[in-house]
């Protein structure tokens, strides 16, 4: 149990001393929550900082969910629902948790349901000097087929990011590529393909390619870090560090240009999803994209997933191969 420590000084000016009381106060901060995700097909786990216990009578689910039981385990809470959770899907509830001395927090929390199929996949290009007219754009290589729900795509990483595309449920297989682009000026309202991959949108359609066109989904064309995640909340699948600039020590930010993009970088760093040559990672042991263009992407060469810069390229103008098996040709 903690407490906190309070010291009082009383001074008694008729004897001229100072004596010093010492007493202690029940803990009174309330419990810190830390996460909230699906572990199976029909139950959530509360995580919080500190023992808790549910408070009954204060749950509700914008989608009706009902809780059928409900477990603890020193910090984790578990609540299992009597029905299955679509995978992938976005979920609201509001819960109540109290700590071993009745102190008490309430929150509205988003969770996501549990994907029990998940693929395996790449990163495999990308642009990030997208334009008006030819936005952002990134492939996926699936190495292993499953279901693409819930699977989201961050410009930064989950805990620290500037725009972020989860997948609806889609069925995958192995050795297929899945582009996701940034809506344009010209076409500026989303479409997925779900079922029907040839359904020709738009005159930058990809035709047997699963070709996505999101909102909100673009990159820096600078600085940046690009993640993949089981979930808005889950485990980070893959990973991409990229930038414009050189090493200089006197730079701020270990010259990456801005402390956020030095934080993601760091993060990755220490999940070990990007390899430093030496130490904590520096401007070139990032992908350069100084001479990449809209026309000229980022391409990962041959699979390989080393996490580092080595297993990228930048191919000619006009050479990128979205949707298709890369080229081999180097800019």
């Amino acid at each position: 149990m903690k407490k906190i420590l309070i010291i009082i000084v009383i001074l008694f000016t008729s004897c001229n001393q100072t004596k010093t009381i010492l007493s202690t106060m029940e803990d009174i901060s309330p419990p810190i929550l830390l996460s909230v995700t699906a572990v199976n097909e029909n139950s959530i786990a509360i995580t919080c900082n500190e023992n808790v216990s549910f408070v009954n009578g204060w749950y509700s689910s914008r989608e009706n969910i009902q809780i059928e039981e409900v477990s603890s385990l020193g910090g984790i809470i578990t609540l299992k629902f009597f029905n299955s959770l679509i995978p992938g899907k976005e979920y609201s509830s509001e819960f109540k948790v109290e700590d071993n001395n009745g102190n008490s927090i309430s929150f509205i929390a988003l969770y996501y349901g549990y994907n029990s199929d998940l693929p395996q996949i790449l990163i495999n290009e990308f642009i990030c000097k997208g334009t008006k007219t030819n936005p952002d754009k990134i492939e996926l290589y699936i190495t292993h087929g499953g279901d693409l729900a819930g699977v989201t795509i961050f410009n930064g990483t989950a805990t620290n990011y500037d725009s972020m595309f989860t997948f609806p449920s889609i069925k995958v297989v192995q050795g297929e590529y899945i582009v996701v682009r940034s809506v344009s000026e010209n076409y500026p309202i989303p479409f997925i393909e779900l079922d029907n991959i040839d359904i020709e949108h738009d005159k930058k359609f990809i035709p047997g390619v699963r070709d996505l066109r999101v909102k909100n989904l673009t990159f820096s064309g600078s600085n940046g870090v690009i993640t993949l995640y089981t979930q808005p909340f889950g485990s980070i699948i893959d990973a991409v560090v990229f930038t414009k600039n050189i090493n200089n020590y006197e730079k701020n930010y270990r010259n990456f240009g801005l402390k956020k993009t030095l934080q993601r970088i760091d993060e990755l760093d220490s999940l070990g999803e990007w390899i430093a040559d030496e130490g904590v990672i520096y401007p070139e042991d990032a992908i350069s994209i100084t001479k990449s263009t809209t026309t000229r992407s980022l391409n990962r060469s041959k699979f390989i997933d080393k996490n580092s810069s080595s297993d990228w390229y930048i191919v000619p103008t006009k050479k990128s191969t979205f949707g298709f098996e890369n080229s081999e040709l180097q800019y």
